[in-house]
């Protein structure tokens, strides 16, 4: 069972993502983190406080460049 939607939008020096909760029908949650170690790390922790089960998520990237 889907419990959440995650979608990032990839940019050269920082990505968005945001949450989405189809059973409740709202965002749940938005991020704009840094591409780095460290901005990936607070990636990480934003999935984590949204959910303790990994398998419950379905992440979509944007595929960017020409």
């Amino acid at each position: 069972m889907v419990r959440l939607l995650i979608g990032v939008d990839a940019g050269k020096q920082q990505h968005h993502a945001a949450a989405y909760d189809p059973g409740s029908d709202r965002i749940v949650g938005r991020l704009k983190f840094a591409v780095s170690r460290e901005g990936f790390q607070q990636f990480r922790a934003f999935l984590t406080r949204l959910t303790a089960e990994p398998t419950t998520i379905i992440l979509g990237l944007e595929a960017s460049g020409h």
